[in-house]
C-alpha cells in the first residue's frame, strides 16, 4: 500500500491572474503476480477553480508494471 499527496497550482495570466489550487490524497496498492499491477484512487478538491465554483473530483488509475522494461 502507499499514500501520496498531489498539489498542482494553475495561474491563468490572460484572465486577471486567476488561480486554481487542487488538494488531494492518493491511496493505492501494487498487486504482485506474473504482471504486477499498480492501482490508485485519489479524491481531490479544487479551490478557486479559475474564478469559478470550487470543484470535487476523483482520479482512478491502473498501470501494468513489466519489470523487463525497466532494465538499464
Amino acid at each position: 500500500y502507499f499514500g501520496w499527496t498531489d498539489l498542482t497550482a494553475t495561474v491563468d495570466f490572460e484572465n486577471n491572474n486567476q488561480f486554481s489550487f487542487p488538494v488531494g490524497l492518493r491511496i493505492g496498492k501494487v498487486f504482485s503476480g506474473k504482471t504486477p499491477l499498480n492501482v490508485y484512487v485519489q479524491p481531490y478538491y479544487t479551490f478557486n477553480n479559475k474564478g469559478k465554483d470550487d470543484v470535487w473530483g476523483l482520479k482512478v488509475s491502473t498501470t501494468f508494471i513489466k519489470p523487463g522494461w525497466m532494465r538499464h
